[in-house]
């Protein structure tokens, strides 16, 4: 006989499983992220300082994705690029913050993301989204980089950097990035959508040469622990471009 916590168990997930077919559209029915998050001891001046920064971030943010798809993998590429450089200079200001005024940056950068995947599932069926979605996997990025950098005391070195695009890559496939903000939030506006895809999709990465999205499950990784590729043909084919990266972050690696 299956014992009382089993029997728990299967009567939660039931319930769960009957709250998710009964509202398929809980997802989309969501709160203000960033009053969900507001702490009370925020000071006025830390408010300030910190709605300033997200306003110009958020402005040059938006200008730089403008036009940009998910499916033009070189041009994604040459965005990220550019965002290095934007993230960074972003990240020099939010440094000199105080501990609560991070906070609060760290928080509105989180609702931003929160809402592009709350309006974007109300669109398109992202169980159906075989890419990326441009304005959330930057926004993985910057939290990633803020995440990074501040256990490191704002260090930025070639280890720090490859830490950060490895992190940034795990969040790269739709299921994965709602999974990113979902663990972040105070609310549950994500909670539904995130079971419907972990349930309907796989984990993809995109291969490094043919830049196709595959399985996670059928992708190798290079030693360096950054690229990824679908097949050996692909690796091969790629080290050409790949070697003086891959030489330099393997020596970093195994220091």
């Amino acid at each position: 006989m299956p014992s009382r916590k089993k029997k728990q168990g299967r009567a939660r997930k039931a319930k769960q499983a009957e709250t998710r077919s009964s509202n398929p559209n809980n997802a989309a029915s969501h709160c203000d992220h960033f009053e969900c998050s507001r702490n009370s001891n925020w000071s006025q001046d830390d408010y300030a300082a910190a709605i300033k920064l997200s306003i110009e971030f958020s402005s040059k943010f938006n200008a730089l994705v403008v036009g940009s798809s998910s499916s033009d993998l070189v041009r994604m590429a040459k965005d990220h690029a550019r965002m290095v450089y934007l993230v960074d200079e972003v990240y020099q200001k939010y440094f000199q913050l105080s501990d609560g005024g991070k906070e609060i940056f760290r928080n509105y950068i989180l609702a931003y993301g929160t809402e592009v995947l709350v309006d974007k599932a109300k669109v398109i069926d992202l169980t159906k989204e075989p890419f990326i979605i441009i304005n959330a996997y930057h926004t993985v990025f910057m939290i990633k980089t803020m995440e990074v950098r501040d256990s490191h005391n704002g260090a930025w070195d070639l280890t720090i950097a490859r830490d950060i695009q490895q992190q940034t890559a795990d969040a790269s496939s739709p299921r994965e990035t709602v999974r990113f903000f979902h663990r972040r939030n105070s609310c549950d506006c994500l909670k539904e959508l995130y079971y419907k895809l972990k349930e309907n999709t796989t984990r993809t990465l995109p291969c490094w040469n043919c830049n196709q999205w595959v399985d996670i499950k059928t992708t190798s990784q290079c030693h360096c622990s950054v690229a990824n590729y679908c097949s050996y043909d692909c690796a091969a084919a790629h080290y050409p471009k790949h070697k003086n990266d891959c030489k330099e972050w393997t020596r970093e690696l195994n220091r």
